[in-house]
C-alpha cells in the first residue's frame, strides 16, 4: 500500500531524530539546548511538528495523483539535488 509506504517513511526518522537529540544533549559541548531557553525550544518544536504533519499530508495527496513510482523517482532526485552542494563542499 503506498499510504502505508510513504508514513512508514517518515516514520523511520523519528528514532534517528531522536537519537541526534539525545547525544546533543549529552554528547555536545556546543549543545543548542544549553543556550536556549525552554520557550524557544518550545515553539520551535510545535512549528517542526505541524510542518512536519502537513508535508505528509501533501505528500500523500500528491503520491495518490501520481503513479507512485514516479513519486518516489522524482522525490528521491530532488532530495539528492538539495544535498548535492552539501556533498562536493565537504
Amino acid at each position: 500500500n503506498q499510504d502505508e509506504a510513504l508514513k512508514l517513511s517518515f516514520l523511520i526518522s523519528v528514532p534517528a531524530v531522536l537519537g541526534s537529540i539525545g547525544a546533543d544533549i549529552l554528547f555536545g559541548s556546543g549543545s543548542v539546548f544549553g543556550t536556549l531557553d525552554i520557550f524557544t525550544i518550545l515553539i520551535s518544536t510545535i512549528v517542526s511538528f505541524v510542518v512536519g504533519y502537513l508535508t505528509i499530508e501533501i505528500l500523500l495527496r500528491l503520491a495518490k495523483k501520481i503513479n507512485f513510482g514516479y513519486f518516489c523517482i522524482g522525490y528521491g532526485l530532488i532530495a539528492f539535488l538539495i544535498i548535492l552542494p552539501f556533498l562536493i563542499v565537504f
